[in-house]
């Protein structure tokens, strides 16, 4: 959940709003405190999502932008 723009609590919202890299940190934590892989594979994989979502959108609010194609 988030508070948008105008103000107005949102429970439901964009997978590159600020919100979706709490998981993969709380991922490292688990990490950190039990050097157990599985969640090391964990944030590994979110971090991967979160990047290429990063690449694909200009704003978390806003829609996907498209590539430039340049003639």
């Amino acid at each position: 959940p988030y508070t948008d723009r105008d103000g107005n609590y949102v429970t439901t919202g964009s997978p590159v709003a600020w919100t979706a890299g709490y998981w993969p940190g709380m991922m490292w934590l688990m990490y950190n405190e039990t050097k157990k892989e599985c969640f090391k594979i964990a944030a590994e994989k979110q971090e991967k999502i979160l990047i290429f979502l990063k690449k694909y959108t200009q704003n978390p609010l806003t829609k996907p932008i498209r590539p430039l194609r340049i003639l």
